[in-house]
């Protein structure tokens, strides 16, 4: 992470991060509101992360200011855009309805996992742990709402 060079793993993990991404978009350009709510929801993870973390090292990292600096009334608006945006999606009886909230169970699963993890490894969190969160939440929230309308399909 220190390390400006990029290695081979993470070169795989961009390549198949993106395609990913790519092959999961394309399966869902019918829910054009589930492809609104998706990229606002990686980004929420992000806030949640930094406002119930601590930092993962003793000097001042890009986001050592914006993890140390944050606290639980961070993550209100955020949360409150993401719950406003799905009760519309329900009243409105949108088809995007489901799997927005399958998408939103998958990406709080995956920063949930990916925050343990950086506490078991590194001690809390860094810019690095947060980018990692905000697209891998974002991948496994397009992949939840994939899964779902499979299953209901």
């Amino acid at each position: 992470m220190r390390d400006s060079c990029v290695g081979a793993f993470a070169l795989i993990t961009l390549v198949c991060t993106l395609l990913v991404q790519v092959f999961v978009i394309a399966e869902l350009l019918e829910y054009l509101p589930l492809l609104l709510f998706v990229p606002a929801l990686g980004r929420t993870m992000v806030v949640i992360a930094t406002s119930i973390s601590s930092y993962a090292r003793e000097g001042e990292g890009t986001a050592s200011v914006l993890v140390r600096q944050s606290s639980a009334k961070h993550m209100v608006g955020p949360i409150l855009q993401i719950g406003i945006f799905m009760a519309v999606l329900f009243f409105l009886r949108s088809p995007s309805f489901w799997p927005a909230c399958s998408a939103f169970f998958f990406a709080l699963l995956m920063t949930v996992f990916l925050l343990r993890m950086s506490k078991r490894r590194i001690g809390g969190v860094t810019g690095d742990v947060l980018g990692a969160i905000e697209i891998l939440s974002e991948s496994s929230a397009y992949l939840g709402a994939l899964i779902l309308l499979a299953y209901k399909g």
